[in-house]
């Protein structure tokens, strides 16, 4: 007995020429979403900036409370200008970088000893489940007021 004949397709030039025709397809598809992903960003940012622009020109708000765009990309022009951005920015990463420090040292002690003593989880078990459940306050309230770090300045946008 003779085994069974195998028809196999050729791997020729047509396959290959097939799989880069889908490979430059998928490129076009993959280069158009791309295209409209940003569309959308690009579209949500000035949509952003124009309500902000009529809020401001409209007077939907006091200017107390909200300034126009064009007064807020003046006073980032003179902070750059003014070399003022840099120490802003120096204060504004120092406070984050120690808050991250101190956050990450109280954490692990507190991991650490919560982990290891039975007896003192179980005596600030209540105090965590109350802490958890309320609002941070601390934390908003530096950052509606400040918290003191860094150059004291005032604001140019009126």
């Amino acid at each position: 007995m003779s085994a069974p004949a195998v028809h196999r397709h050729a791997a020729g030039p047509d396959r290959a020429a097939v799989q880069e025709r889908l490979r430059a397809r998928h490129r076009r598809a993959r280069t158009a979403r791309t295209a409209a992903v940003w569309g959308v960003r690009l579209g949500v940012v000035a949509a952003f900036v124009l309500v902000w622009y009529l809020a401001g020109a409209l007077e939907w708000m006091s200017p107390v409370f909200i300034s126009d765009p064009a007064s807020v990309a003046g006073s980032l022009a003179g902070l750059v200008v003014d070399g003022g951005i840099w120490a802003d920015g120096w204060a504004t990463l120092s406070a984050a970088l120690t808050g991250l420090a101190i956050g990450a040292a109280t954490g692990v002690a507190s991991g650490l000893l919560l982990g290891e003593f039975a007896l003192f989880r179980r005596a600030v078990q209540p105090i965590v489940t109350l802490a958890n459940a309320l609002p941070r306050p601390l934390s908003r309230r530096s950052s509606w007021s400040g918290s003191g770090w860094g150059p004291a300045r005032r604001s140019r946008c009126r």
